[in-house]
């Protein structure tokens, strides 16, 4: 009765004479109601405008900025994204559904023709694309962009399923079809519905691991350099090592650990084609990877990064997953209109000096004359090759003129020398387009990168295209990928020459030495002091290029809902150069013969591998509440990498570098004696996961690997994991309490492997001798294969609960986790009788136990309003000890304490135990140290016998505290890391405020060597007297527990969207993106400690702009 009274009005309206609207209309709307845009409208036009309740039903919100504009153009901008029609009859604007959705449904049903479904978001009304709508009787079929999928000679009798990441699943008979419109039903966490593992996906509800997942958008909201800075700001367990002597290096690459160590560092079999082996293992797009190339990766390209934390999880990749897995997805094309994305990143780099604290001029001449550098007294200094000057007039001329130096101003501050302020750009830019069959995407992005020093930097590069074919049950997807870089820098380049150079010396001085020292000997000679940047003047160089290309290609077929078959694989190669030349004059070299002087490295690395595997996957729902998935899957994979090099000495005082010009050649002594042995992995999966109505769940997977790498006697090795989980909040006691949404606890363990270390541990390999004879060249051992050696496992337990409230405003997640290494795998020493003084076994364990946890809480929540204000703190904390291995690495404890190293390797300590003799501090009466031995007794005397633990360098608990503002378009972050208590060795002390021999007093110290030294009888100092140079020991004087809060990651942001501001429609911009980063701009201490001294620490300052066409 409607739809004919709708029908007699229009027409009565058709029969007036038709009017002009001479009104101009202005709107600003987001996320609004359709009627009441309608009533914005109808004010302004003097219109009415005529529908009914089933036509508003199916209403989207409306988004829309236009200014002045005619009544025609806005109605066209507000309907052509809905499912809504409109005519204009005189002052009245008819509203209808437009056709396609107005069918009638059991006719064409009785007829089997076509039907066209609309998906949209039951929240926000939105069009939904990239649904897979199954028809029993049909291929599948996937939504257009706008939501529409189309039903081809459709039976009463099929079944329709239709699935969408991030929305609950859809089952009907098409004869009980309610209408054309269907909702769906998001989770009340989209992102994180679908956990993609690399492997299998799975549903995180009915997960048993810890898993986090990570979009691309909220990364380059933290960082637009990389990813993994903003990784380690997301999650409390991913651990990006702070790097104290290269900083903020462009060439180098960060240390991870993921839920801390699982293995021995620096007792490895080293070689260059190892690992660390703490190191998590990378997969990007279902295929393993590396950190250079993720580090490398163009954030713009990133989809979602998920981290395996535990065996649930991880234990997918077996034998080497131990470390945790992180699993990065590329952005994929979409079908629809060509669209063009266009991001670019600009980034100011300052560096962070803030924790030096040298001497000025001034400081250091009265620093020389009170610790007896101007004074005629001969000093017992056996370790110093210059004794005291005897010839008093001539140290004083020497003080007179570096005190009128100072005097005059002369106050050079040399960190300032070798820095710039570091400019980088990345440009990317991606197109991406196609139809319901046909997906196609490409692009490229450029990045130009100048570090804080100057004449350091890399240039990365990256091509990449995409084509993917779905039809039927068929879904086809290759992706290509090229990379490189080009990278520069100075193998003598060094922060810490700048900072040793004297303030009293002008900038501009060339010369090799700077100043003639007095000494006394039989002969009254002098020395020079030297120019410590001379080195960086002179014209060496260190240069690196590479490239990469990889081939993926991914196939699927759906048998039907309930089988799923897939094959992968990847073909990849590439290379990597490296050249380094040390200039003739460099004074290294100062006392070898001038045919020897400089040198030239070449090394060049081929690799070449391919991955290959292929999989069944089969899901089945039970009397609509038991779900069981169940995977299996088989895998072959072979790397084989290809080292050639040579090294050239002795070039004219004048050479640039060319090789050429050398005038000997040598060849390079590489530890193998040809190409490492080619390593081939071939593994089985199998793997399950059942649910029982949303409530219940459990997985299990059986894994086992086979390598090379490992002893003839153990080429194959097992892995498994199993788990339970319980979603508490679906029991049904719990539906009364509204303000719980998710509730779950869960628990696993499983067994899982590391293969990061060398591809020598069980295969004998040799080195060229240096000499040849008649016979020709000879060979010996290098290292000594182990056909004994077992695979290092590690057994992982994990307990964790998830909990959200009042929708999502509250979550807290935590997880206790233990983790058991056994055996370990390391290289020991061994009698040189044996021909070769390594060997590689499985010695020890170690056990790491620990916890991480997120918060986030929002204070306002206004979600439909787009106002939303969130806080957040996350935590980890974890602590870690060897057993069962310090018999056996003995002798690499010897070397340890001869070397000074702080760390040991024994039982029931820590891998991050410091060592050191306990200080009881300076003895005030004669400012000399008093050490406590073992027995508790004080003492002048250092006594080696008396090390023990004095701290540990893992904090007590580090995490980040952030608040994130989001109004509308606008999006403001703060995200601050915080560390408690890590004892660290304070080097700044150790070397520039004492242990300064005589012959260091050349070099410029930390003002604290000034300050705060003993000086005479009675000053209660925390260092020894000012006027001792002879050897400090290390002691747990130096050794101090630091806290910390720094500013990571500041950021702001502001969205415009096409369809709001009409400059952008005009432009046929869809959306522009602005945003502002600063990150690293603070950094708050309890001590004072240098960082980053061969190559200092940065501020970052950046800008990003994106627009989609």
């Amino acid at each position: 009765m409607r739809i004919i009274l709708i029908g007699v009005i229009s027409g009565l309206f058709a029969l007036l004479p038709r009017c002009s609207f001479g009104q101009k209309i202005s709107i600003d709307a987001r996320n609004v109601t359709l009627i009441t845009t309608l009533e914005h409208i109808k004010k302004q036009a003097e219109i009415n405008f005529f529908y009914n309740d089933q036509v508003m039903a199916h209403a989207l919100p409306v988004s829309i900025q236009i200014k002045d504009a005619e009544l025609e153009d806005v109605l066209k901008r507000i309907f052509v994204t809905q499912p809504i029609q409109y005519k204009i009859r005189d002052k009245v604007v008819v509203l209808s559904l437009k056709p396609e959705l107005t069918a009638d449904i059991p006719q064409l049903l009785r007829e089997k023709k076509k039907i066209i479904l609309c998906l949209v978001d039951a929240r926000s009304g939105q069009a939904i694309s990239g649904a897979n709508l199954y028809q029993s009787s049909k291929n599948p079929a996937i939504s257009d962009q706008m939501g529409h999928v189309t039903l081809i000679n459709p039976l009463l009798t099929d079944t329709i399923h239709i699935h969408h990441i991030g929305y609950q699943d859809i089952h009907f008979l098409l004869r009980d079809l309610p209408s054309q419109l269907i909702a769906l039903v998001p989770f009340n966490n989209q992102l994180n519905e679908v956990l993609v593992t690399g492997i299998v996906n799975r549903n995180k509800y009915n997960f048993t691991s810890a898993v986090t997942v990570m979009s691309g958008a909220t990364l380059k909201m933290l960082d637009n350099r990389n990813i993994i800075n903003s990784i380690s700001t997301l999650d409390p367990s991913f651990a990006l090592i702070a790097n104290n002597l290269r900083g903020s290096d462009p060439n180098k690459l960060g240390q991870i650990e993921l839920r801390g160590k699982t293995s021995i560092s620096g007792l490895q079999v080293e070689n260059q084609y190892a690992n660390d082996p703490n190191q998590p293992l990378f997969i990007l797009d279902g295929f393993e990877s590396t950190l250079s190339q993720i580090t490398e990766l163009d954030i713009n390209r990133i989809a979602t990064v998920t981290l395996l934390k535990d065996a649930a999880s991880s234990a997918l990749y077996g034998a080497r997953s131990a470390n945790g897995v992180v699993v990065v997805e590329t952005v994929k094309p979409q079908a629809g209109d060509l669209n063009i994305y266009y991001n670019a990143d600009v980034n100011l780099e300052l560096a962070d000096l803030s924790d030096y604290n040298m001497m000025n001029s001034t400081e250091k001449v009265d620093f020389e004359r009170l610790s007896g550098r101007f004074e005629s007294v001969v000093k017992d200094e056996p370790n110093s090759q210059v004794v005291v000057s005897g010839d008093q007039f001539m140290l004083d001329r020497l003080y007179n003129q570096r005190n009128t130096w100072a005097q005059e101003g002369i106050n050079t501050y040399w960190l300032d020398n070798p820095l710039q302020t570091g400019f980088s750009q990345n440009h990317s830019l991606y197109l991406q387009g196609g139809n319901n069959d046909w997906q196609v995407g490409g692009g490229g992005n450029y990045k130009d990168i100048h570090g804080v020093m100057k004449g350091t930097g890399r240039n990365n590069w990256g091509a990449w295209g995409d084509i993917g074919y779905r039809k039927g049950k068929w879904n086809i997807r290759a992706k290509s990928f090229l990379s490189g870089y080009h990278s520069y820098g100075s193998p003598t380049s060094n922060f810490a020459d700048y900072v040793k150079q004297n303030p009293y010396y002008r900038e501009g001085d060339t010369a090799k030495y700077l100043a003639t020292v007095p000494t006394v000997d039989d002969s009254q000679t002098s020395i020079e002091e030297p120019n410590h940047i001379y080195n960086d003047l002179q014209n060496s160089f260190s240069r690196g290029s590479e490239w990469n290309f990889q081939q993926n290609i991914v196939a699927l077929w759906q048998l039907n809902p309930q089988w799923q078959f897939s094959a992968n694989l990847q073909v990849q190669g590439g290379q990597n150069t490296q050249k380094a030349f040390i200039s003739p004059k460099d004074t290294r070299f100062d006392n070898q013969n001038a045919k020897l002087k400089g040198s030239y490295d070449y090394l060049r690395q081929n690799r070449k591998a391919y991955q290959g595997n292929i999989m069944a996957t089969w899901n089945k729902t039970f009397r609509q509440k038991h779900i069981l998935t169940v995977n299996g899957r088989a895998e072959i994979q072979e790397n084989d990498l290809n080292l050639k090099g040579y090294t050239l000495k002795g070039f004219p005082s004048n050479a640039d570098g060319n090789p050429s010009q050398s005038y000997q050649a040598q060849p390079v002594i590489l530890p193998p004696l040809e190409s490492p042995p080619t390593i081939r992995r071939i593994d089985a999966l199998a793997s399950a996961n059942y649910t029982y109505d949303h409530r219940y769940f459990a997985d299990a997977t059986w894994r086992i690997d086979g390598s090379t790498q490992f002893g003839s006697a153990h080429r194959y090795a097992s892995f498994w994991s199993a788990g339970i989980g319980w979603n508490v909040n679906r029991e049904p006691f719990m539906r009364s309490l509204n303000t719980i949404s998710l509730f779950r606890l869960r628990i696993n363990t499983g067994l899982t492997g590391n293969q990061n270390f060398g591809s020598f541990a069980s295969t004998i390999a040799y080195t060229h001798l240096s000499d040849s004879s008649l016979f020709g060249q000879g060979l010996v051992h290098n290292t000594l294969g182990n056909p004994q050696l077992r695979w290092q496992n590690t057994q992982q337990t994990n307990l964790g609960m998830d909990l959200e409230l009042w929708d999502q405003r509250f979550s807290l997640t935590i997880n206790l986790y233990k983790k058991n290494t056994d055996p370990l795998i390391a290289t020991i020493n061994l009698p040189a009788s044996n021909g070769t003084t390594n060997f590689t076994m499985n010695v020890g364990i170690l056990k790491v136990s620990g916890l991480d946890a997120i918060w986030r809480f929002s204070p306002i929540y206004r979600p439909r309003e787009q106002v939303i204000w969130t806080i957040g703190a996350t935590m980890s904390m974890y602590k870690s000890q060897y057993e069962g291995l310090a018999a056996l690495l003995k002798s690499q404890n010897q070397d340890l304490l001869l070397n000074n190293s702080l760390f040991r390797f024994m039982d029931g300590n820590s891998p991050d135990d410091l060592w050191a003799v306990p200080s009881q501090g300076i003895d005030p009466s004669s400012g000399r140290e008093v050490f406590m031995t073992k027995d508790g007794k004080h003492t002048f005397n250092y006594d080696q016998n008396d090390i023990v633990v004095v701290g540990n360098s893992r904090p007590l608990a580090e995490g980040i505290l952030s608040s994130f503002f989001n109004y509308k378009a606008l999006t403001f972050g703060v995200y601050m890391r915080y560390v408690m208590r890590n004892a660290r060795f304070n080097e700044a002390l150790y070397n520039k405020v004492e242990n300064i021999t005589y012959d260091e007093l050349s070099d410029n110290q930390d003002s604290r060597a000034l300050y705060n030294r003993w000086k005479v009888p009675g000053d209660i100092a925390r260092f020894k007297g000012i006027s001792i140079t002879d050897y400090t020991p290390i002691s747990s004087r130096f050794i101090q527990k630091e806290s910390y809060l720094s500013g990571e990651s500041i950021s702001i942001s502001y969205e415009f969207e096409g369809n709001i501001h009409n400059w952008l429609h005009t432009a046929s911009i869809h959306k522009l993106r602005l945003t502002l980063y600063m990150n690293d701009v603070f950094r708050l201490s309890n001590i004072l400690a240098e960082r980053g001294t061969e190559y200092p620490f940065s501020r970052t300052f950046s800008g990003s702009i994106s627009m989609i066409f």
